[in-house]
């Protein structure tokens, strides 16, 4: 990346930001980072005295250390939301440097010890060949609407699509398409998500912040686009089968969900999970962390009643539509889960029995939420994979 030397940066800033953050400025020439003020400091021998020096000379937020030129990079303060990124980002186009965040202290007290990198936690081991299964325990009985933030990789299988500048816009759900082989080059998403779009979209698998990919998250651009062919009226048959450039592995944070059996019913009253990175209120915002929200399942005929009753201008399919909700409200996906997953756990894993598809609003009392039934989908499923996946006959 490129660096561009600043003489005198600090105090052109403005007085009223040098004294909110004065213990977080180094008064020393700066580089230009991608908008953050960055201290160099050469011939550094290790990250630990990277770390010393960030903390005895700057108060910093984050450092790089590059081992081959012994350089610190020192953030200073945040001036760009999107900078710690950049930092990580910068880490990963350059193997031998080390990215360590590090918390700016309030004024007058003294910093933490700085804290090195540890390794991504991996969980307990997972079976190879099979599915629905997570190396960390599911939070259970708990944003997506009125629900809580998601133990971190406890949902392997979720699945964050993105188009221009890394934007999650919808979620999908991980398959495995081969007994066999513990990779796959296949997901599941909503229809309704991919509908206007042909090309650019990226999956990322392994994420909770989505915003701040930790090492072990994994982006793969989507090579192909399968609606199913009788999707309509963004919720019949609303489910879309989404094709790698290249299968992703399995591992400790990727994991896929299980399929149900062909024409499989989810009982009413059964506890289903919900994930996603969507908003945590109808006009509220969405959060870089991911979501959760458990759910029991209604029949889609009272939830057709429902929408009947209250004169949606959709009528609902049973056969091909799944609902779940409390009477109440309060408790839902919106705006940005779609194409999630809905599970339900099994004897096998938990197995993925809804695609996040539509509703009126977000945790509206009187309003269940709609999700393609997959089980309706299996045979459609398997022969696209058959015809499109290079995974699936290896």
């Amino acid at each position: 990346m490129k660096l561009l030397l600043v003489s005198v940066l600090v105090f052109s800033i403005g007085l009223s930001l040098i004294k909110a953050q004065k213990t977080c400025i180094q008064k020393t020439p700066k580089l230009q980072f991608n908008g953050n003020l960055i201290g160099l400091k050469s011939k550094i021998d290790s990250v630990d005295q990277c770390l010393s020096l960030c903390t005895a000379q700057a108060g910093c937020k984050s450092i790089n250390y590059l081992a081959s030129s012994k350089v610190c990079h020192i953030m200073d303060m945040l001036l760009n939301t999107n900078d710690e990124s950049q930092m990580r980002l910068y880490v990963k186009e350059n193997a031998d440097s080390t990215y360590v965040g590090v918390a700016c202290p309030e004024d007058g007290k003294p910093l933490p010890p700085p804290v090195l990198p540890t390794a991504p936690p991996v969980g307990k081991p997972i079976p190879a060949g099979s599915c629905g299964q997570s190396g960390f325990d599911m939070r259970q009985n708990q944003r997506i609407v009125g629900g809580y933030e998601a133990r971190p990789h406890s949902a392997p299988w979720i699945v964050s699509m993105s188009r221009i500048m890394g934007i999650h816009f919808c979620g999908g759900t991980l398959i495995r398409v081969n007994p066999k082989v513990d990779e796959s080059d296949i997901f599941i998403t909503a229809a309704h998500c991919v509908e206007d779009v042909s090309r650019n979209v990226t999956a990322l698998f392994g994420a909770h912040n989505n915003e701040k990919p930790e090492e072990g998250t994994v982006a793969i651009p989507v090579a192909k686009i399968i609606p199913h062919p009788k999707y309509r009226m963004k919720a019949f048959n609303d489910i879309a089968i989404m094709k790698l450039v290249r299968p992703v592995k399995f591992g400790p944070w990727i994991q896929p969900a299980c399929l149900p059996a062909a024409g499989e019913i989810v009982p009413e009253g059964t506890t289903s999970t919900i994930h996603g990175w969507g908003r945590s209120a109808e006009e509220g915002t969405s959060p870089p962390t991911l979501h959760q929200v458990s759910l029991p399942v209604i029949t889609t005929q009272s939830c057709a009643a429902i929408f009947k009753k209250n004169d949606y201008p959709l009528v609902l399919n049973p056969e091909i539509m799944l609902c779940a909700a409390y009477p109440e409200g309060g408790k839902d996906t919106c705006q940005g889960d779609s194409g999630g997953p809905l599970v339900v756990k099994s004897s096998n894993g938990y197995v993925l029995q809804g695609v996040v598809s539509f509703g009126k609003g977000c945790a509206r009392a009187g309003w269940p939420g709609v999700y393609a039934r997959v089980s309706a989908q299996i045979d459609w499923i398997n022969e696209t994979i058959k015809s499109v996946s290079t995974v699936a006959s290896g």
